[in-house]
């Protein structure tokens, strides 16, 4: 045991940190001072090294400004979130989340929480078309404003941001640039079967392939989807686009399990709905079938006689019956041009055929056809299902956004339509799934796994992240009342959880991207000052300080939170986690923590609060040891 406790991480997962270490892991030697030999790891991958220098060409995809862009991917963050309680709806049990902030830095802060937990991430990024619709949608210009705005830059111009969003280049380039570190930390969160859906148009789509196939693997690509978005034609063009995409990989192809969803323009009543479907095969095989057929499970055990009885369609003849006692098939006569009986039923079973019965209670029928098909029925699996890459009849954004504006008072430019969203989650997630966009924009995603949940009484969880950029002094949200476009999202979020069956059983928590509340380790010459406090000055929100330590500690934003009250110590408890926070503190206090039901595995406790108090530090960690306790300090 440690004299002293561990400490909390503040910063981040440093990505590049983690990647070298597992590289020295498998490749003992290939890093030496801080040097990649790529020589040697060459060797031991048995693959050619290319020079750097005067090599060959290859295939890839290179654009102004992707090193910085690699940067900001792997530069640490220091930020957090901080509780909005007002805007919140049954906070401590809550499993709905709402993120107000600049999404790469809200992505760097859920890696720890939410890796390998969320089964489908939907985004609608920035078309880049070069026209602001309620967002900027223009990446080729100077994005300072933007800077300013999202708090990347103070008054002064000094970045206060990870983000990069100004990588060098212009129009695809920015792009890419803004997309790559987004793209790269929402595949860590993805669990093994998760799938990434991203709507884009025309513009990015050549782009965004060449990125995602980079990021996720070009043997990940599950299909691209096309949208027909009927009402958004502009009616004076000599070529009316009426389509976007929605571009679909997985996280590992293996493991993505095959949809249940039939289109959904076909209505339940449609035989595919049925439990048996009729299908064909083509007879072929040996002309001479074996003298019994034993019969697989499912059909009649004995004693069943099966009517072979040709379809109208086929030739007169008279077909035989098949008479099945004790499980073993027997019909030696001639059914057609050859083949008996027996050698057709076996067909059918080695094909997946089932029997059933018609409305008179006789057996099952099958059909030889002139072309020799052979007729029958299947059982539908519970996995069978098919999903069609060309998505019709599922709202439109002009009707969307009519009717969110004359029915809610949401008002924003072309949002994608609720029931497109609804489809999508119904296709690639289960009633008890993590759903996260973090280009959240109205808020459609929540309104469409809402909608799914009211079908099939589902209980999917979102995490929906938006940045607060103003809307236009002269757009009609602005006019509305909206003066960022992150209140627009809270607007339609309320909406739907006021207006869609059980969307409000599960609360909402809403944070706010936010500078740490603890100060920043001193270094050199800062060393020599004593800060009175850990925290920073002006910090005394106890909910804000235990809201960093938990997410900083892996606790997962939607997890229960329970609060403790000792005297003059408070005690916040989420995910096994608890957060001291308070003066007065003692063994006795302590001891109250330690022994909370459930009981925490890790707490963590201000260096602040145990300042001098070095017989009490000694006392916490012994006590707490002997319980499997952990304890830590920040």
């Amino acid at each position: 045991m440690t004299d002293e406790p561990d400490k909390v991480e503040l910063e981040t997962p440093d990505l590049a940190a983690e990647n070298r270490a597992a590289l020295a892991r498998l490749f003992p030697g290939v890093l030496a001072d801080g040097v990649l030999d790529a020589s040697k790891l060459g060797e031991l991958l048995d693959v050619a090294v290319e020079q750097a220098a005067g090599g060959r060409e290859r295939y890839g995809l290179q654009w102004a400004g992707k090193s910085e862009a690699v940067r900001s991917l792997l530069t640490p963050s220091r930020a957090t979130l901080v509780p909005d309680f007002d805007l919140s709806d049954n906070f401590d049990n809550a499993r709905n989340v709402f993120i107000e902030g600049d999404n790469l830095e809200v992505l760097k802060l859920l890696q720890r929480a939410y890796n390998d937990r969320v089964k489908l991430i939907y985004i609608d990024p920035p078309y880049n078309t070069g026209r602001d619709f309620v967002y900027k949608d223009d990446f080729s210009d100077t994005t300072r404003r933007y800077l300013e705005w999202s708090g990347q830059v103070d008054a002064g111009g000094k970045r206060t941001s990870t983000s990069d969003d100004v990588a060098g280049g212009r129009l695809h380039s920015k792009w890419l640039s803004m997309m790559l570190p987004r793209l790269v930390l929402a595949r860590n969160l993805l669990t093994p079967d998760g799938v990434l859906l991203v709507s884009i148009n025309d513009v990015e789509m050549p782009s965004l392939m060449h990125l995602l196939r980079e990021v996720f693997g070009p043997e990940n690509h599950l299909a691209n989807f096309i949208w027909n978005n009927d009402g958004n034609i502009e009616q004076q063009s000599a070529l009316k686009v009426n389509h976007e995409y929605i571009v679909a990989f997985a996280r590992d192809m293996e493991q993505v399990q095959r949809p249940k969803v039939i289109d959904p323009n076909i209505g339940e009543d449609s035989k595919l709905f049925n439990d048996q479907i009729e299908n064909s095969i083509t007879k072929n095989g040996p002309a001479n079938p074996p003298s019994e057929v034993l019969l697989p499970a499912g059909f009649p055990a004995s004693k069943v006689e099966f009517e072979v009885a040709p379809r109208a369609d086929s030739w007169p003849h008279v077909l035989d019956p098949i008479k099945v006692e004790d499980g073993v098939l027997s019909a030696p006569a001639r059914v057609f041009s050859g083949w008996s009986s027996k050698r057709l039923l076996e067909l059918f079973i080695s094909n997946g055929f089932v029997p059933i019965e018609d409305a008179s209670g006789k057996s099952t029928w099958f059909a030889v056809t002139p072309s020799g098909a052979i007729y029958g029925y299947k059982k539908r699996s519970e996995a069978q299902g098919h999903v069609l890459t060309v998505l019709r009849n599922l709202g439109t954004t002009k009707a969307s956004s009519s009717r969110m504006a004359r029915e809610w008072g949401v008002v924003f430019d072309f949002p994608k339509p609720e029931r497109l969203i609804q489809y999508l989650v119904s296709v690639f997630t289960g009633a008890d799934d993590l759903i996260v966009d973090f280009f959240a924009g109205s808020g459609s995603t929540a309104h469409g796994i809402a909608l799914q949940n009211t079908v099939d009484g589902g209980s999917r969880r979102f995490v929906l992240v938006n940045i607060p950029e103003p809307t236009g002094a002269e757009s009609a949200a602005r006019k509305a009342g909206f003066e960022t476009v992150s209140e627009i999202t809270y607007k339609r979020i309320a909406s739907v959880r006021a207006n869609v069956e059980r969307a409000a059983e599960t609360g909402l928590r809403v944070y706010r991207l936010a500078e740490s509340v603890f100060r920043e380790s001193a270094s050199g010459d800062e060393e020599l000052t004593l800060n009175p406090s850990t925290l920073r000055d002006g910090v005394h929100d106890v909910y804000a300080v235990a809201a960093e330590v938990l997410l900083k500690e892996g606790v997962p934003l939607d997890s229960d939170w329970v609060e403790h009250e000792f005297d003059t110590v408070s005690v916040q408890v989420s995910g096994e986690v608890a957060v001291v926070v308070g003066e007065g503190l003692d063994v006795a206090t302590a001891e109250k923590v330690f022994t909370l039901d459930p009981k925490p595995h890790v707490v963590v406790f201000l260096e602040d609060d145990l300042a001098g108090q070095d017989a009490l530090k000694a006392n916490l960690l012994a006590n707490a040891g002997s319980r499997g306790i952990t304890v830590k300090t920040v």
